[in-house]
């Protein structure tokens, strides 16, 4: 069945001081409670509370590339939710990719709003000022790590042309040295990826859309998920997350008040299932 926003996991831990954020409001968490989708491949689901209220639910799929390889798949033209996505490609698994850009003249097509790499190919601009972080993965040289990433503030002589999947995205919400990032007071829909202190890779998405970057970043790095590093991707009705594989299917799509104009009430707009240009998906390594 499709997990709703709502209704934690069968067995899902009650609520835990995991963290408390000292540069923000006070947040406590839930304690993870992991459950298997395969071997080397994880989802939990991590309620955020606001002074004793809760406000959120980060959706955490934790993959270790050992095991877990990533592609990169972008459609110009392409009007895929995340569960249209997983069903075309394949993937036990998909997120949202990173940021995108509508490319004049073409109606509604779309390109990468940075550098992405996808099988190899250049997608999208080799330069945006706005870029912070990336994400890559399927080294080409196939040595070892098969993904990471890569802050580019504090990690320099990377050559993100060595590897066959990769995404450049904006603000990095953890940085290397454990600092935070992102900033601003609008609340939204969220999604990011994280390396944690064991090299595995975290897709986290909210489930709603009340934590600020600079919140979603204190979450992310106070939650218990042993995250070291983590990049912001794309947000608003963009932030979507979908898996089915070994008897979990669970389904998000991210919140927005106002889409193409129009003024939506809140209950009308968590139905809304909109379709993104690209993802990220995570299939089992052979």
């Amino acid at each position: 069945m499709i997990i709703s926003r709502r209704d934690f996991l069968t067995g899902a831990a009650c609520a835990a001081a995991v963290g408390i954020a000292s540069d923000g409001p006070a947040f406590t968490y839930d304690s993870a409670s992991w459950e298997n989708v395969r071997e080397g491949l994880e989802f939990s689901r991590i309620r955020v509370y606001e002074r004793g209220k809760p406000i959120d639910t980060l959706a955490v799929l934790r993959a270790d590339p050992e095991r877990n390889k990533f592609d990169l798949y972008h459609d110009r033209n392409g009007r895929k939710t995340a569960e249209d996505w997983r069903r075309h490609v394949g993937a036990d698994a998909v997120f949202n990719a990173g940021f995108y850009r509508y490319v004049r003249g073409y109606g509604l097509s779309t390109e990468p709003a940075a550098l992405s790499i996808s099988e190899g190919s250049i997608l999208g601009p080799r330069n945006n000022r706005s870029v912070k972080g990336a994400f890559v993965a399927e080294p080409m040289s196939g040595r070892r790590p098969y993904a990471r990433l890569i802050d580019m503030d504090h990690e320099k002589g990377y050559n993100q042309y060595n590897w066959n999947t990769a995404v450049n995205s904006w603000p990095m919400l953890v940085h290397a040295n454990g600092t935070l990032g992102g900033s601003g007071s609008k609340s939204d829909s969220r999604t990011a990826v994280c390396e944690d202190g064991h090299g595995r890779i975290l897709a986290v998405t909210t489930e709603d859309n009340n934590l600020t970057l600079p919140g979603f970043a204190r979450a992310l790095r106070d939650s218990g998920l042993d995250v070291k590093k983590a990049l912001n991707l794309d947000g608003g009705h963009a932030a979507q997350m979908y898996i089915e594989r070994g008897g979990i299917r669970y389904a998000t799509y991210g919140k927005e008040q106002k889409m193409l104009g129009i003024q939506f009430l809140d209950r009308l707009v968590e139905s809304v299932k909109v379709p993104i240009p690209g993802v990220i998906g995570i299939s089992e390594r052979r």
